[in-house]
């Protein structure tokens, strides 16, 4: 199946639809794909990213490695790559593009899952202020630390960031309404957006979201 699959993929090369570019815009990291295809996005200089990979298949019993590389165009969201075929050492083009609805990058039958490498959890900096439903909140980042406050009672954070997660301790004691606890945090839409939850000690808790 997966070298049909293959073959498929090295000789019809479908350009798909260029999506909007109004949403999540493509960012760095490992995205593993359907049918073990995996795919690096580095940036580069010009503002794109160069695109290298690839996929272990089995071709009349014998295991063999097609090797991806090519280009994502940040300005376009277009992918543009060249798949080696194993079968005769012919480069083969293979197009494709990014979601930003979606948040990820698609291909002729393959579709990405959210990146997993450091690669890209580095890249995340959780530095400004956000607008959320618990009032302006502004977070200052240092590595993987971070450190702010928020409007709401006067409140102050401090926790640590792992991958797109960010952890936090919370404390307030405004107008005499003192608490504590604990929060975490997921950016989705290119950074731009976090849902999260809040618990205090007594275990209460609820929503806590916001933008910038």
């Amino acid at each position: 199946m997966k070298a049909l699959m293959v073959g498929s993929m090295i000789t019809l090369g479908v350009l798909l639809a260029m999506p909007a570019a109004h949403a999540g815009a493509p960012r760095a990291g490992t995205y593993k794909l359907d049918d073990n295809l995996t795919l690096t996005l580095t940036p580069h200089k010009s503002g794109n990213f160069t695109v290298s990979g690839g996929l272990n298949v089995t071709i009349k019993g014998v295991k063999q490695h097609v090797t991806v590389e090519g280009t994502l165009y940040a300005k376009t969201n277009r992918l543009a790559l060249n798949a080696l075929d194993p079968r005769n050492g012919e480069w083969k083009p293979v197009n494709g593009h990014w979601d930003p609805e979606l948040d990820t990058l698609v291909l002729p039958g393959w579709r990405g899952q959210q990146p997993l490498e450091p690669q890209d959890t580095l890249a995340i900096d959780f530095t400004g202020t956000w607008q959320t439903n618990w009032g302006p909140m502004t977070l200052h980042q240092r590595g993987n630390q971070v450190t702010g406050s928020y409007t709401h009672q006067g409140g102050h954070v401090s926790g640590t960031v792992s991958g797109s997660t960010l952890t936090l301790k919370w404390w307030q004691d405004g107008n005499g309404n003192s608490g504590e606890g604990t929060f975490t945090f997921v950016v989705e839409n290119g950074r731009a957006k976090f849902k999260g939850t809040w618990r205090d000690k007594n275990g209460r808790g609820g929503g806590w979201s916001g933008t910038r």
